[in-house]
């Protein structure tokens, strides 16, 4: 799962100074549809199309969606599990507990610990254009305290 959540992060190609401009760029009525989080899953050609195509509005349309998997939270569960409740790491379809049981060596040297787990995806509040505006307006802020005040950051070293 961490390993998809990173590939969706990482689909964003134009970072958040160009899509702001392809933002500018596009007809108010896209840009007014680009706000309303439920146009945003509900397009004719279809929920994800946009990955498939390189025009500025698909390309906006990936940062958004980068930018909604970038801010979603992750929520870890794990239950210490006796071994014996589950030797062979299955379960049945009405209890879950013990499939893929993980294993953590004991501090104690004594063997492992097992334990149930459960990974899910929390917090997932899609972004829209007004989300675009928002967070480009403090960058630009902040670029802006960095230029008057350029002692309090310390420059990047490439």
């Amino acid at each position: 799962m961490l390993a998809d959540l990173l590939k969706a992060q990482r689909i964003d190609t134009i970072g958040i100074v160009r899509a702001h401009e392809y933002y500018c760029m596009l007809p108010a009525n896209i840009q007014r549809e680009l706000k309303n989080k439920s146009n945003l899953l509900n397009r004719k050609s279809g929920p994800l199309h946009f990955l498939h195509r390189s025009d500025p509005r698909s390309l906006l349309e990936r940062y958004l969606l980068a930018a909604t998997m970038k801010d979603c939270s992750l929520m870890l569960s794990f239950r210490l599990i006796d071994p014996r409740e589950c030797p062979d790491g299955s379960s049945s379809s009405t209890d879950r507990r013990c499939a893929k049981p993980i294993q953590i060596k004991a501090a104690s040297g004594s063997g492992y610990l097992h334990f149930a787990h459960s990974i899910r995806i929390v917090d997932l509040d899609p972004k829209t254009a007004k989300n675009l505006e928002n967070a480009y307006h403090r960058f630009v802020a902040g670029v802006k305290v960095i230029e008057k005040h350029p002692h309090i950051h310390k420059p990047c070293r490439i």
